[in-house]
C-alpha cells in the first residue's frame, strides 16, 4: 500500500443522516485491499496475510478484501495474482524468480514447501495462507473478510465461519442469488455500467442486504448514489484514485475498498463542492 496520509475530506459531519430506508451516509465502513506495501514499496507486512489482517485492524480498517485461489490439487489459498512472483519468494534462499510461477501448477504441498511471502522482516516470510488460516485471522482480529472469489465454496466456508457476517463480493447476478438462497450476508455486485435504475432492477433482484461495487468512479455521482441508498441499497468504490475517491465519499457512498493507508479509527464524510 502507499503510504499516503488522508488530510480534509474524512472529517467529522456532526449531522448523521440516514436515509427512509436505514441506510447511514454519514458514516461508512472502510475496508482495505491487502494492507501490504510502505511508502518505499516494499513488502513490510506480506500481502493477504494473517499479519496484514492484524495491521488492518490495528489502523482502524474494518474488513478486508480476500482474493481465494485454487492450489493444483484444489486447495483454496489466499494470492491476489495467478502468479507467484509479485508477492513471493523461495522459501530456500529468499530469492526472486524470474520464470512465471503460476499457482494453478502448484500442489499445495509445493507451495507451502518451497515458497515464502515475501517481506522485509523475516519473522512475517510466512507461508502464502489457505483460506480457512486468513479467516481465522479475521475472527480473532473482529474483521470482516470481503471475499472476491469465483469459487462456490469459499462462500461456503466463510459462511460456516462467520455466519451471516461476511461480504460476498463478486459479479452477475444469477451467481448472487445462489448465494442468497443460504446466506443473508451483505452482497456487493461488481458492476461496470449502468443507470442507478437498472442498478436497482439488478439488486432487486438479487433481494436482501445488498448494494453495489465498481472500479468506473465516473458511476458515482450524486444523483446516483442517492438514488440507491434512498432505496436501501449500498454503494462500494473500489480502488478509486485518490481525488475520485475523495468525490466519491462526499458523493454518497456507504462502502469504501481502498489500497491507500488511513490514519485513523473511524471515518465520516464532509460536503464536497459540485
Amino acid at each position: 500500500m502507499q503510504s499516503i496520509e488522508f488530510i480534509g475530506h474524512l472529517v467529522a459531519d456532526p449531522t448523521p443522516k440516514t436515509t427512509p430506508n436505514g441506510v447511514n451516509v454519514t458514516s461508512f465502513t472502510v475496508a482495505v485491499t491487502r494492507m501490504s506495501k510502505n511508502a518505499q514499496g516494499e513488502f513490510v507486512i506480506p500481502e493477504n496475510s494473517p499479519a496484514a489482517v492484524a495491521e488492518a485492524r490495528k489502523r482502524g480498517y474494518e474488513g478486508i478484501e480476500c482474493d481465494v485461489h485454487l492450489t493444483k490439487d484444489s486447495v483454496m489459498v489466499i494470492l491476489q495474482d495467478a502468479t507467484l512472483n509479485r508477492t513471493a519468494r523461495r522459501a530456500s534462499d529468499y530469492s526472486k524468480f524470474e520464470e512465471p510461477v503460476r499457482l494453478k501448477d502448484l500442489t499445495f504441498e509445493e507451495l507451502r514447501r518451497d515458497y515464502v511471502l515475501e517481506s522485509e522482516d523475516p519473522e512475517l516470510r510466512t507461508p502464502i495462507p489457505t483460506l480457512e488460516e486468513l479467516l481465522d485471522a479475521c475472527r480473532k482480529h473482529k474483521m470482516i473478510p470481503m471475499l472476491h472469489s469465483a469459487l462456490w465454496e469459499s462462500y461456503e466456508v466463510a459462511q460456516k465461519m462467520f455466519g451471516n457476517k461476511w461480504i460476498c463480493f463478486t459479479g452477475g447476478v444469477e451467481y448472487m442469488q445462489k448465494v442468497r438462497k443460504f446466506s443473508d450476508c451483505m452482497i456487493l455486485l461488481s458492476i461496470n455500467d449502468g443507470t442507478a435504475e437498472e442498478n436497482l432492477n439488478r439488486l432487486k433482484a438479487i433481494g436482501g442486504k445488498c448494494g453495489i461495487s465498481t472500479m468506473k468512479y465516473h458511476l458515482y455521482t450524486p444523483e446516483f448514489c442517492k438514488t440507491l441508498t434512498d432505496a436501501g441499497y449500498h454503494v462500494q468504490a473500489s480502488i478509486f484514485p485518490p481525488e475520485p475517491e475523495k468525490e466519491a465519499i462526499g458523493n454518497g457512498i456507504t462502502y469504501l475498498l481502498t489500497d491507500r493507508v488511513l490514519p485513523a479509527r473511524r471515518w465520516k464524510r464532509v460536503k464536497t463542492r459540485h
